[in-house]
């Protein structure tokens, strides 16, 4: 993702954002084939089993008092027919040492979670994100 700024001043920002091209990549799990979205440098992000999304995002800053507003003033989309997505994943976690003094080299790093699916996630036709961005001031901290 290349934001660019096109303007700037006491009143708002305007920004161009442009996102590289999907990538459409087969990934066979659970007893069937899947397409997974990819972004290129970029992850989905949702609740696992959901329908995964690629998600790109960047962090703008903006003074202090001031409110944000996020627009869309130019979307691109179109529909693909027959491609069931991917679901989010469970993040693999790291596995405890092992027990042996001898270590197994040949054995992955990290412990990969079940394989994990959500059928109500996908009997819906609702928008998955339901817009195509959004932006949030941070949360203040307690010091």
């Amino acid at each position: 993702m290349s934001p660019t700024v096109l303007s700037s001043d006491a009143n708002g920002m305007r920004l161009r954002v442009n996102l590289p091209a999907v990538q459409f990549v087969e990934e066979f799990e659970g007893g069937k084939a899947w397409t997974k979205l990819v972004l290129p440098n970029q992850g989905s992000s949702g609740t696992p089993g959901k329908p995964g999304v690629p998600v790109s995002s960047s962090t703008i800053a903006i003074p202090d008092g001031a409110t944000l507003k996020v627009t869309s003033t130019d979307v691109d989309s179109y529909t693909v027919d027959g491609v069931e997505l991917f679901p989010v994943q469970p993040e693999p976690v790291d596995q405890a040492p092992p027990l042996t003094p001898t270590p197994n080299f040949f054995k992955p790093p990290f412990a990969e979670p079940p394989f994990t699916f959500d059928p109500r996630a996908y009997a819906t036709d609702a928008l998955v994100p339901p817009g195509p961005l959004h932006g949030r001031p941070p949360r203040p901290r307690l010091v």
